[in-house]
């Protein structure tokens, strides 16, 4: 599993990771949308996907 920008499906720009780390912290990962995605990967525009090479 991966974390790749929502729009793009690339790399996530580290202010963006630094965000999303601080917003984890916050235990904010336990906020949903409806479309499945944690409120801290909202948040940063970010999406975790399977990575097939693991």
């Amino acid at each position: 599993m991966r974390v790749v920008d929502f729009t793009n499906y690339g790399i996530v720009p580290p202010l963006k990771i630094l965000l999303r780390t601080f917003l984890i912290c916050l235990v904010l990962p336990a906020v949903f949308t409806r479309e499945g995605r944690g409120l801290h990967d909202w948040i940063t525009n970010s999406v975790v996907v399977r990575d097939p090479k693991v």
